[in-house]
């Protein structure tokens, strides 16, 4: 039976979900001198995400953006990735990453890795027959410039994730841990909450209420009565067996399966849109039968997650809820990366409501007992909204997500045209 609590609790920003989008916008916030309050389901601190920990370059820009350093200045000591190898039925496509020339598995002895480089050997493509489809992979699918060469970087993603909540914390703020949203009223700024150990039921105000509680969020579907169209991954901590990261495509099908080497170990994983009911079966399939071509016992039990397909975007809810990273439905469907987009959004976010600080006078939202929010320095400021701030990212999530299909088909082709046949 629940417990009811009379009292009201007050904040100005109430952030749910305390992963990597909601600490990074609570750090900014609180950096700003505003007060943020943080509601976690669980126990982050205990808490282990399913997520391959891939760091693309501009994932690692982002960070900077935010935290003012590298992530090797912030001590996460993450692995650099030593070749790419990608698999179809019949062909496999391996390339040693800019400055690697040889790939080697975890004995240290020399593997049959190629010379060329990855992005050298897509450069060389696009001279090629291969042009059309090439360019339209690399150019639109992964949005990445090849003639400037790219390159990834992996790491625990808990690592990560605790890392920017102890900065959250450090800032002053605050987390509430097993706590649950039950109703949303956003007219009146008021969000009715359960303490889930102690069954204490008790309202917080607020003037913005921030929701990045992941691609099944509760604040979204309380608020809309529904949630983003979302397909499974499933995963698994493995022993770190070589250095190079594989992928696995299926021809016809719209996904892959992983191998990320972390430092310490590695991760296995897939992902598969349009699977429909047998989504839980197919993917456990796909995987087992990948751990067992990698030469893995394949692990007694796979976690899983809903991630979003990117077609159904909303940034905000009324004149006061804004969504972050997963729950706004950001992330790109072809390459499944979502980091990147959990840390734009919440510092698009955190500059757009600390610009409109000094016009909180006029605001339809309701004034609290503190002081206005100062604002953010110069260069972090402007008067422009989350929207607008968000709008060409938006465009990029929804164009990968309406040419899934092609996308998949050019991979598939490129690693014919690039690969030799396995075995």
């Amino acid at each position: 039976m629940y417990k009811h609590h009379l009292q009201i609790w007050e904040t100005e920003y109430l952030v749910v979900g305390a992963g990597a989008a909601g600490c990074a916008f609570g750090f900014l916030m609180e950096r700003a001198g505003a007060d943020v309050l943080l509601l976690e389901m669980k126990n982050s601190q205990q808490r282990v995400k399913l997520c391959a920990g891939i760091l693309e370059k501009r994932t690692e820009a982002a960070f900077y953006d935010i935290f003012e350093q590298t992530v090797d200045e912030a001590g996460l000591d993450p692995m650099r990735i030593e070749a790419m190898c990608v698999w179809d039925e019949r062909n496999e496509l391996r390339r040693a990453m800019p400055g690697f020339g040889t790939g080697t598995d975890v004995s240290g002895e020399a593997g049959t890795l190629e010379q060329k480089c990855l992005g050298a050997a897509l450069r060389s493509y696009l001279r090629t027959g291969g042009k059309a489809l090439a360019k339209k992979m690399i150019m639109e699918a992964m949005g990445v410039d090849v003639a400037g060469g790219f390159s990834f970087r992996a790491l625990p993603r808990k690592r990560f994730d605790d890392y920017i909540r102890d900065r959250f914390l450090a800032e002053g703020g605050r987390i509430l841990y097993h706590t649950k949203v039950l109703s949303v009223n956003d007219e009146a700024g008021l969000a009715e909450c359960i303490d889930l150990q102690t069954k204490e039921v008790f309202t917080l105000r607020y003037r913005y209420l921030i929701c990045a509680d992941g691609a099944v969020s509760n604040v979204r579907r309380l608020l809309t009565g529904r949630q983003p169209r979302v397909y499974l991954a499933l995963e698994a901590g493995v022993p770190l067996i070589r250095r190079e990261a594989v992928g696995r495509l299926t021809k016809g099908s719209q996904g892959y399966c992983w191998y990320i080497p972390r430092g310490e170990d590695a991760t296995v994983g897939c992902g598969y849109h349009n699977l429909g009911a047998d989504a839980m079966e197919t993917s456990y399939n796909r995987l087992t039968e990948f751990c067992a071509d990698l030469g893995i016992t394949p692990p007694p039990r796979f976690s899983g997650a809903f991630i979003p397909e990117g077609d159904d975007i909303l940034l905000q809810i009324g004149k006061r809820t804004y969504l972050l990273g997963d729950a706004a439905g950001l992330n790109d469907a072809f390459t499944g990366g979502g980091i990147h987009y959990a840390l734009l959004s919440a510092r698009a976010l955190a500059a757009s409501l600390a610009g409109a600080g000094n016009r909180c006078e006029s605001s339809s939202a309701p004034a609290l007992t503190s002081s206005p929010v100062p604002v953010l320095a110069p260069s972090f400021v402007g008067p422009v909204s989350y929207e607008e701030l968000m709008q060409p990212h938006v465009r990029y999530v929804k164009k990968s997500s309406a040419n899934l299909k092609q996308y998949y088909a050019v991979a598939c082709s490129v690693i014919a045209g690039l690969g030799k046949r396995r075995g």
